[in-house]
C-alpha cells in the first residue's frame, strides 16, 4: 500500500506472531469505531486489518476488508488514484478480480453492463445458506430459507430438498411423492405432457389434501409467542425473551423507554443474548436502535468496547455500526433542539431482498409530544444505485413520512435522490451539521396507517352489532393498567384496594415492576406493593424483582422487608436458602455506602447451558447469591455462599468470574485458599472494604 494507507506499516511489521496480530486487530477495531465519520481513517483501518487477516490466514475476512477498502476509496471525498489502484491490487492479490472490487481508477471505457442472468452471483450468494442446510440434511431449514427465492438455481435446490424429503419419508408415500415432484419439474421446465400421465386418482388426492389443509388452518388456534430459556437478559427484564424477532424488539424498546437509566446495560445484555442464541455469524441490525439510544444517553461505553472487540474479530454481528449512516445519524440528532425525543433508528426500509445489502437506507425518527419526523440516510458512494430498487425505496419512505428528508451523498446515489424527489420528498447530496437544526423536518402528526384489505369469506356474513354494542365500542377506553398503578402511588394516601385492582389488569406482574422503574416510592409504599403482588401472584411463582426490592429495603433497615424475606409464607416467594447471610452482607454493603441494585440467586440459565458442571448440579447450587451494587459511578458484584456444601464448593469457581469478592462460611476459607480467584472473606465487613 502507498500514501496514507501505509500509516500502520510500522505496527504491522512489529507484530511478528499471531497473538500480537490479534491484539493489533482489536486495537484497530476500537480505533475504527471511534473514527466512524472520518473516511480517511476508515480506509487506513480497512487496509491494515485486511493485511492482518491475510497474515493470520483468514482469507474471507481479508477479502471482506479489501472490498470495504475499495468501496471507501470511491466514497466522497474520493481517494487519490494511486490509493485506489493499490486497494484494487491488494484485492486482486487475494484472488478477487477487478470486476468484483469495482472499476479501475483512470479507466475511461464505459462498457455496457450485460444483463444479469437468472441465478447470477448475487442469487448464488443468497442461496448459500439454503445449500448448506440441504447438504447438512436440515431439510426443514433449507425449505424455509428457500421461501420466496426465484430463479433456476433456487428451483434446482428446491428440487434437491424435495427429492431428499421423499427418500427419507415413509416408503408407502414414495410413489405419490415422486409423481408430484415429476409434475412440478415438468411445469418448471415447461415440458408438455399428456394428461394421462397424471391420473384422476392423483388429482383427487391433491384436491382432498388441499381441502384438509384449509380446514385445519381454520381450526388452528392462534400462534403463541414462543419464549427462550431464562438467561441474563430475561432476568434483567424480569420476563422470558420471545424467540420471534418482532416481539423481542418490542419488548426491548418498551424496557428501554420505561427505564432510560439502565439502557446501556440493556443494550449490552441484548448483544450478548444475540451472540449466545444466534451466534457470531448472524447479523443483528435490529439492535442498532437500542445501541443508538444507549449512546445518546451517555451509557454506551461498555457497548462500544464490546463492539470494538467483536469488530476486531471480524464478526458480522457488529458490521452495521461501521456504516456511515449510524455515526452521522447520532451526530445529527445531537444537533436537534433540547427536548427532542429519540424514537428510533432503523437500518433498511423494505423487506428482505428489496434493497442492496451494502446500500441499506437508514431512518432516524424523532419527535415532540404526539408528532414525529423522519430523516433517511444513504451510504455515500460513487457506484450507481440500482435504478429498479430506487423507486420502491423512495415510495416506502414517503409512506412512512411524507415530509421526510433524504441525505444521500455521492454521485452514485443520484438515482435514489431523483426517485425521492419524484415521490414528493426532499433529497440532498450534502448537509452541514452546524445548520442541521434549521434544515431538519419539523415533527408533524404521523400519517394514518392504511387499512388492511380483508378477503371476503364464502361464509355467511356475521350479524351487525346492535346499537348498544356499537355505542360501547365507540366509547373511549379507560386508563391503562400502568396509568392506574401510577395513579395509586401519586395519591395523597395509599388505597390498598385500588392497588389490588390495578394489579389485576397486568397479564404479567413483571410489567408492574417495569411501570414503577424510575418512580420514587417511600419504603412503606414499596412494602405495600410487595404485599399486593404477593397476594396477586400464583401460589408457587417466584418474583425476582420483588426479591431485589425487598433485599434493598432490608439492607436500609426496614424490618417489614426483612420479614418478607425470612418469615413464612412470603419467604417461599421472595427468600431462599441462606437469606439471613445474604441480608448480613447486604446490610454491611449499605453501611459502606453501596446501594443494592439486584439480588440474584444461583446460576443463570446461560451459565448452566455453557458449563456441564453447573448443568449437572441443577438446583443444588441455589445457596449461592450475587449482590449487584453501585456506589456513585462504581459497580461491583459480591458473591455469597450462604451455606457450605460440596455442591456449593463445586459451583463457586464457575460463578466467580465477574465477582469482585466472595463471602464464604468460615469452614470454606481453607478450601478456597487452593482456588485461584477474587479475594474471599468470612467476615462480611472485610469483603465490603475490599470493594472500595
Amino acid at each position: 500500500m502507498t500514501s496514507s494507507l501505509s500509516n500502520w506499516d510500522q505496527r504491522l511489521s512489529e507484530a511478528q506472531d499471531d497473538t500480537a496480530r490479534r491484539r493489533l486487530l482489536a486495537e484497530l477495531g476500537g480505533w475504527r469505531a471511534r473514527n466512524l465519520t472520518d473516511i480517511q481513517a476508515m480506509r487506513q483501518a480497512a487496509s491494515a486489518m485486511g493485511r492482518l487477516y491475510a497474515m493470520l490466514g483468514e482469507h474471507d475476512a481479508a477479502v471482506r476488508e479489501a472490498h470495504s477498502l475499495v468501496s471507501l476509496c470511491q466514497t466522497h471525498p474520493a481517494a487519490p488514484a494511486a490509493e485506489l489502484r493499490a486497494a484494487q491490487a491488494f484485492a486482486r492479490s487475494l484472488g478477487e478480480g477487478g470486476g468484483v472490487v469495482g472499476p479501475r481508477s483512470g479507466s475511461k471505457s464505459k462498457k455496457a453492463r450485460k444483463p444479469r442472468e437468472s441465478g447470477g452471483a448475487s442469487a448464488a450468494d443468497a442461496l448459500a445458506p439454503a445449500r448448506e442446510a440441504a447438504a447438512a440434511g436440515d431439510l426443514d431449514r433449507a425449505r424455509s430459507l428457500l421461501r420466496g427465492k426465484k430463479g433456476a438455481d433456487a428451483a434446482l435446490v428446491r428440487a434437491f430438498v424435495w427429492l431428499n424429503e421423499i427418500r427419507t419419508g415413509p416408503s408407502e408415500d414414495r410413489d405419490a411423492g415422486l409423481e408430484k415432484l415429476s409434475g412440478w419439474l415438468r411445469r418448471q421446465a415447461r415440458v408438455a405432457g399428456e394428461r394421462s400421465e397424471r391420473s384422476e386418482r392423483s388429482e383427487r388426492s391433491e384436491r382432498s389434501e388441499r381441502q384438509e389443509r384449509q380446514e385445519r388452518s381454520k381450526e388452528r388456534p392462534p400462534k403463541k409467542v414462543e419464549v427462550e430459556e431464562a438467561g441474563p437478559l430475561s432476568e434483567f427484564l424480569g420476563s422470558p425473551v420471545p424467540t420471534r424477532r418482532r416481539a423481542r424488539i418490542r419488548l426491548l424498546e418498551e424496557a428501554a423507554e420505561a427505564s432510560p437509566d439502565t439502557v446501556g446495560e440493556l443494550a449490552l445484555l441484548a448483544l450478548e443474548h444475540h451472540l449466545t442464541v444466534e451466534g457470531a455469524d448472524v447479523p443483528a441490525p435490529w439492535l442498532v436502535g437500542l445501541v443508538a439510544r444507549a449512546e445518546l444517553a451517555g451509557q454506551g461505553a461498555a457497548v462500544q468496547e464490546r463492539i470494538a472487540a467483536l469488530s476486531g474479530e471480524g464478526s458480522v454481528v457488529v458490521a452495521a455500526y461501521g456504516e456511515w449512516p449510524f455515526a452521522v445519524a447520532l451526530e445529527l440528532f445531537r444537533a436537534l433542539p433540547e427536548g427532542t425525543r429519540f424514537d428510533g433508528l432503523r437500518r433498511g426500509v423494505l423487506a428482505r431482498g428489496g434493497e442492496p445489502d451494502d446500500r441499506k437506507v437508514w431512518t432516524l425518527q424523532y419527535g415532540k409530544g404526539g408528532d414525529v419526523a423522519r430523516v433517511a440516510f444513504a451510504t455515500p458512494s460513487e457506484v450507481a444505485y440500482p435504478s429498479e430498487q430506487a423507486k420502491p425505496v423512495a415510495e416506502r419512505l414517503h409512506g412512512l413520512a411524507p415530509t421526510a428528508l433524504l441525505v444521500a451523498p455521492g454521485t452514485g446515489n443520484e438515482p435514489l435522490r431523483a426517485a425521492a424527489i419524484a415521490a414528493g420528498l426532499t433529497a440532498v447530496d450534502t448537509l452541514d451539521v452546524s445548520a442541521w437544526a434549521e434544515a431538519a423536518p419539523a415533527p408533524t402528526a404521523p400519517p394514518p396507517r392504511p387499512e388492511r384489505k380483508r378477503r371476503e369469506k364464502s361464509e355467511s356474513p356475521k350479524p351487525s352489532p346492535s346499537a348498544g354494542e356499537a355505542s360501547a365500542r365507540l366509547e373511549p377506553q379507560g386508563p391503562s393498567s400502568e396509568e392506574k398503578l401510577l395513579a395509586v402511588f401519586s395519591a395523597s394516601e395509599l388505597d390498598e384496594a385500588a392497588l389490588a385492582h390495578a394489579l389485576q389488569g397486568f397479564e404479567r406482574l413483571h410489567h408492574a415492576f417495569v411501570a414503577l422503574r424510575g418512580v420514587e416510592l417511600s419504603p412503606d409504599a414499596q412494602l405495600a406493593f410487595l404485599r399486593a403482588v404477593d397476594a396477586h401472584a400464583p401460589a408457587k411463582a417466584r418474583l425476582p424483582e420483588g426479591t431485589s426490592m425487598a433485599v434493598r429495603l432490608a439492607a436500609e433497615g426496614h424490618e417489614g422487608a426483612k420479614a418478607l424475606l425470612v418469615e413464612a409464607p412470603t419467604s417461599t416467594r421472595f427468600g431462599g436458602t441462606g437469606m439471613a447471610h445474604v441480608l448480613e452482607a447486604a446490610t454491611t454493603m449499605a453501611g459502606a455506602g453501596w446501594s443494592i441494585q439486584r439480588a440474584v440467586r444461583g446460576a443463570m440459565s446461560r451459565e448452566r447451558r455453557q458449563d456441564p458442571v453447573l448443568s449437572a448440579l441443577g438446583d443444588a447450587e441455589r445457596s449461592i447469591w450475587r449482590l449487584i451494587a453501585s456506589r456513585g459511578e462504581q459497580e461491583a458484584s459480591l458473591l455469597v455462599l450462604a451455606e457450605d456444601s460440596p455442591e456449593g464448593r463445586a459451583a463457586v469457581p464457575r460463578l466467580m468470574r465477574r465477582a469482585a469478592a466472595l463471602v464464604l462460611p468460615e469452614p470454606a476459607l481453607e478450601w478456597y485458599a487452593t482456588v485461584e480467584g477474587p479475594p474471599a472473606f468470612a467476615v462480611v465487613a472485610e469483603g465490603v472494604a475490599a470493594l472500595g
